[in-house]
């Protein structure tokens, strides 16, 4: 309706009708004011053609991806399937079987050697963390240092996540990573 929130809302307590009708752009300010959220469908759509990748996220439960996959196979959009387990590639590989993988989580290198005999080193992007406060849970193994680096860029392309400021620009950079995540 054009104002701002004043209240916290999560989308998993809102129906799909009352998400649309939030508006988008209001905090990026005036002259956005009105801009819906896009569906996925329309982002694809908005996409398809350019050189541009559409990084999908897996908060998705595996089992309930038949309308995203649905969506993505009705456009020629690059995307890219956010995973930290074997069961969803193989999921989305059997219905788009040269899909683009972000890797992430779980970094051992029995996990590492069985996802690259299922994603060619050109589509999978394997992602590590700075170790900072906001990603304290994650095991030390997912977090860049030195070591953890050489040993994760061996099995193929590393993005690093986690970058909030331009000291953290200047971290990740000194790995010369392939992908920088802000």
């Amino acid at each position: 309706d054009g104002t701002e929130i004043k209240e916290p809302v999560r989308v998993s307590d809102v129906s799909y009708e009352e998400l649309m009708r939030y508006d988008a752009g209001i905090a990026m300010g005036a002259a956005f004011r009105g801009t819906r959220i896009p569906r996925l469908d329309e982002l694809l759509c908005a996409a398809e053609g350019r050189d541009v990748t559409i990084a999908l996220d897996k908060k998705i439960r595996t089992e309930a991806m038949e309308p995203l996959l649905d969506a993505v196979c009705r456009y020629r959009t690059r995307v890219s399937f956010s995973t930290s387990d074997t069961e969803r590639i193989r999921y989305v590989q059997a219905r788009i079987p040269d899909a683009a993988f972000d890797y992430d989580v779980r970094l051992e290198d029995a996990a590492l050697t069985e996802v690259c005999r299922l994603v060619r080193g050109d589509r999978l992007t394997i992602w590590m963390y700075l170790d900072r406060p906001n990603f304290a849970w994650l095991a030390p193994i997912a977090k860049v240092s030195d070591e953890n680096f050489a040993r994760v860029k061996a099995y193929g392309r590393v993005g690093i996540a986690n970058i909030r400021n331009p000291a953290d620009v200047f971290d990740a950079l000194r790995y010369a990573p392939d992908v920088i995540e802000l």
